[in-house]
């Protein structure tokens, strides 16, 4: 305790309580730097998520666009596509984890469209009753085949992992 000459008093507080009052200081702005960081964090994500929702959205405009086609759609004879394949198409297209580009075929099919950054093309066409894939990686190695159509989100899902190694 200091005095003075007026006999008020002082007090100057112990060492433990300036070491919890610095460790509180502290711990609040290490929580507000990890607010701040989360903030970020969740800025992001929501960009992510809007980026999607976009890119969702213009693959359903792109599907109503291609269900509104009436017959000889392209001036060669191509007919309109049928409800069953318009609907198999938005089944597949929702449970994708990334969405195509879009293309109606005159032999029928709906074709989804993927391409990676090293020049790997991935693409599907879609039938009311098949499914066809057609996979050209960079290396020139190719493959086509029969799917079924549950196993397309699968198959993009590994044409990107692929990219990654």
């Amino acid at each position: 305790m200091i005095t003075s000459d007026n006999n008020n008093s002082l007090q100057i507080p112990n060492m433990s309580l300036l070491m919890n009052f610095t460790r509180i200081f502290n711990s609040l702005n290490n929580m507000r730097n990890d607010v701040e960081q989360n903030m970020k964090n969740i800025a992001l994500i929501e960009n992510i998520f809007l980026d999607f929702a976009q890119k969702q959205k213009a693959c359903s405009e792109k599907m109503i666009a291609i269900s509104e086609l009436q017959d000889n759609w392209n001036d060669n004879g191509a007919k309109k596509f049928g409800d069953k394949l318009i609907v198999k198409c938005y089944s597949i297209l929702f449970g994708l984890p990334v969405l195509p580009e879009i293309f109606p075929v005159a032999d029928g099919s709906i074709q989804f469209e993927y391409e990676r950054a090293d020049g790997s093309y991935l693409e599907f066409d879609i039938f009311e009753n098949e499914v066809s894939e057609f996979i050209a990686y960079h290396d020139g190695k190719e493959i086509e085949r029969a799917i079924e159509s549950d196993k397309i989100a699968e198959e993009v899902k590994n044409f990107y992992e692929q990219s990654d190694k």
